[in-house]
């Protein structure tokens, strides 16, 4: 006890100061990955909305005790923490994007329908005919062509965030008919669902 009385007061508003900025330099790091990322906010409301009352209390504490490194940095803290509580709400609300729009087609003979989508326009981008699928795109137009691998053409959406894609489309009780790759936290994933008419629905990241 000694020893931390005989510390000058000044030192330790230098490392309260340093401590609280380096905190609100890492919560404005948060933001702009949070801002920039395309995907569903990996932060519960929960947990942002808690550190809010952390920063708040410790904020009033230090104006009532007038330790200036308290309620500044932490006033400052509580600014961008709700900054960040805006920006992840907004992307936990934000309409689900199932990314780019392609349709699979079954087709009988993938040689001959490949023929025949050149003669549209269309160019081979990616597939394997020996293994009897083929991806082709006109422009922004893509269409899959796949031999023996599904029993009816496919409304087919190429995600980036296809796990969180799954967890709201579970979250609006939509039956899902096939998953996979799910219990995973990266790589290759995909599902499928059927519309009311019966029209398959595959969403898929690779």
């Amino acid at each position: 006890m000694n020893f931390l009385q005989s510390i000058p007061e000044s030192i330790f508003e230098i490392i309260g100061f340093s401590i609280g900025f380096f905190v609100c330099i890492i919560t404005a790091i948060q933001i702009i990955k949070e801002y920039k990322s395309k995907q569903s906010s990996s932060l519960s409301p929960g947990y942002v909305m808690g550190w809010l009352f952390v920063y708040s209390f410790w904020a009033l504490y230090g104006l009532r005790f007038e330790a200036i490194a308290l309620w500044t940095t932490n006033s400052l803290a509580l600014l961008l923490q709700i900054g960040l509580c805006v920006i992840v709400f907004k992307k936990n609300k934000k309409i689900m994007d199932l990314g780019i729009f392609s349709i699979s087609l079954a087709v009988k003979d993938i040689k001959t329908s490949k023929h025949f989508y050149e003669k549209l326009g269309f160019t081979m981008i990616d597939g394997n005919l020996d293994q009897k699928w083929a991806i082709l795109k006109n422009g922004t137009s893509k269409i899959g062509l796949f031999q023996g691998m599904f029993p009816n053409n496919t409304l087919t959406f190429n995600s980036e965030n296809v796990r969180d894609i799954y967890k709201k489309i579970n979250g609006e009780e939509i039956t899902v008919t096939m998953s996979n790759g799910m219990d995973k936290n990266e790589g290759p994933a995909s599902f499928m669902i059927t519309d009311p008419d019966g029209n398959p629905i595959l969403v898929d990241q690779y």
